[in-house]
């Protein structure tokens, strides 16, 4: 029974349409080509207001993502990832069709779409994706330039432990209901083997495929109140450097 009660809880995650898609069109029905949504405005009217602001505005947007303007979408860190699409949350949970819930995930277009305009820095502007420039070749005879890439030391971020998610995140928001003998749904995220026990709960280096992270972000869970969005990047940075004890 706990088995069948997990099933059904994470279901609706697992499920998607692999045939009907969110068409990318305007107000008027007409169809329209990713580079049609040539600047923020364009993008926000016909893809984001439509399709996500019902349930990702104000105050009460659902797991504490604002999505009603462009400053609530830039301020809220890892949603958006001026030049680095597959880091952008926003662009994560609508490819891998976790987003918008409920609906037809988006078509191939919108989400080319929102790549251009996140690949071109995510301006509130007007915006072009062109193909690097091709170098004009030298002359015959003349040898090719010598270029010495900088040398640069990125600084690693902080790793994030267990202890400080069970703290900030697992305890306040949902042990209460997931420990002891019998866990609600039969999932147990009162530690660290209990949680990684569970197929896909938390898959190491991936948030967006981690059904724990899944569910919060969608709104599903807790059943009552929200995550903050804080403790909701602690999980998902946690999950993301991999998960570690």
């Amino acid at each position: 029974m706990k088995l069948r009660n997990s099933v059904l809880l994470f279901l609706p995650l697992i499920l998607a349409s692999a045939c009907n898609y969110h068409e990318l069109k305007n107000a008027n029905g007409v169809d329209l080509k990713a580079s049609d949504l040539n600047s923020f405005n364009l993008l926000y009217s016909n893809l984001i207001e439509p399709e996500c602001v019902r349930c990702h505005s104000g105050s009460s947007a659902a797991a504490r993502v604002d999505l009603s303007s462009y400053n609530a979408m830039i301020s809220d860190r890892g949603l958006i990832v001026p030049g680095n699409p597959n880091g952008s949350l926003l662009y994560q949970v609508v490819k891998d069709g976790s987003m918008p819930k409920g609906g037809p995930p988006f078509s191939p277009g919108a989400l080319e779409a929102i790549a251009n305009w996140i690949l071109a820095g995510a301006p509130d502007s007007t915006f072009t994706v062109s193909n690097p420039a091709t170098p004009t070749p030298p002359a015959p005879g003349t040898p090719p330039p010598v270029t010495t890439p900088p040398v640069t030391t990125p600084t690693p971020p902080s790793a994030i432990t267990f202890a400080t998610v069970q703290s900030q995140v697992l305890n306040p928001y949902c042990v209460r209901c997931h420990s002891g003998a019998g866990p609600s749904a039969g999932i147990d995220l009162s530690s660290y083997n209990a949680i990684m026990r569970i197929s896909k709960l938390v898959v190491p280096k991936s948030a967006v495929k981690s059904l724990l992270y899944k569910v919060i972000i969608q709104g599903a869970m807790p059943p009552r109140g929200a995550v903050a969005s804080a403790d909701l990047n602690l999980l998902r940075d946690w999950i993301n450097q991999g998960a570690v004890r």
